[in-house]
């Protein structure tokens, strides 16, 4: 579902899939441990990702969140149009890509 590359001042998550219900766990759990565990910021690739649902949606508002409380930051690059505009019909583009 995704790899994960590693540089000094952040972790890529290169997503290979989808996010949706059926199979955010493991990348939700993925974040979690390195929220917990790291103090890099998190840079999200989405290049190969085309739907994206309402879970998926909470799982990066929450993420973006507690990197936030902890001064780190959440990037989404390459966003696919159809996630682009799930974004911003659900009003939380700018919060997402700022």
């Amino acid at each position: 579902m995704f790899e994960v590359v590693d540089s000094d001042c952040d972790r890529l998550f290169l997503l290979k899939d989808n996010l949706t219900s059926l199979n955010i766990e493991p990348l939700n759990q993925a974040l979690d441990a390195f929220i917990e565990d790291d103090e890099r910021d998190v840079i999200l690739d989405l290049e190969d990702v085309t739907k994206i649902d309402s879970k998926a949606l909470a799982f990066l508002i929450r993420a973006k969140k507690r990197l936030a409380e902890n001064s780190r930051g959440l990037k989404m690059t390459n966003l696919s149009e159809p996630v682009q505009k799930v974004l911003t019909l659900t009003g939380v583009e700018a919060f997402l890509t700022e």
